[in-house]
């Protein structure tokens, strides 16, 4: 009967762990605000030891004149393939730095076991000023993405972010070197973000 009831206990003890764990990896995901809307309950994230980058979806993206552009040009309010094949090359390499700036993880190029996988997709893309206009502003935009974590060997889904965030936080000159700066820096972040959250998910081990 005692017997019994330490087992009951212990695994109760490890449920409540699991679900702390899920809570403190998912809020610490993705730059706030964010919104967690899927979490595949029972997860044990301490059993993943690297991470495996697809590569950036914008095959639906929309790049959206903010609303204080009234009179919009089309053809400034677009993206070249050029620009794309850019943005995609720039995310691979900037959240794969942030995943192994600590050192704890790797990213990997197959999907593998003890991994996850990392699919993001951006949908809208918000520019504060069209390329080549003068002006100061106070990052570069904003962006609304979708993020997906799955077990890279079973393809299971584990978790679901989306949100709306700003990119960038100074005031500057409306430059391309200043908005690849900025995406970088917003990118790394999230790559060192996620390597945060599975540290302290093998730390509650």
């Amino acid at each position: 009967m005692l017997r019994t009831k330490a087992l009951k206990t212990t695994i109760n003890l490890r449920h409540i762990v699991l679900a702390l764990v899920t809570t403190m990896l998912t809020s610490l995901c993705w730059a706030a605000p964010s919104t967690l809307q899927y979490s595949r309950p029972g997860v044990d994230y301490s059993q993943y030891t690297q991470f495996v980058v697809t590569p950036l979806n914008i095959s639906d993206m929309r790049l959206v004149p903010p609303p204080w552009v009234t009179d919009a040009k089309p053809k400034k309010w677009t993206m070249s393939e050029k620009n794309e094949a850019f943005l995609r090359s720039l995310y691979m390499e900037s959240l794969t730095k942030g995943i192994e700036s600590s050192g704890q993880f790797k990213t990997a190029k197959t999907p593998a076991a003890n991994t996850i996988q990392i699919d993001l997709r951006i949908n809208r893309l918000t520019p504060w000023a069209a390329k080549g206009d003068k002006a100061t502003i106070k990052g570069s935009g904003e962006l609304k993405f979708e993020a997906e974590l799955r077990d890279a060997s079973t393809g299971e889904l584990l978790a679901i972010f989306e949100g709306v965030q700003a990119v960038g936080e100074d005031y500057q000159e409306n430059t391309t070197f200043n908005h690849k700066h900025n995406l970088k820096e917003h990118f790394e972040r999230w790559g060192k973000n996620l390597s945060q959250a599975l540290t302290q998910a093998h730390a509650k081990k």
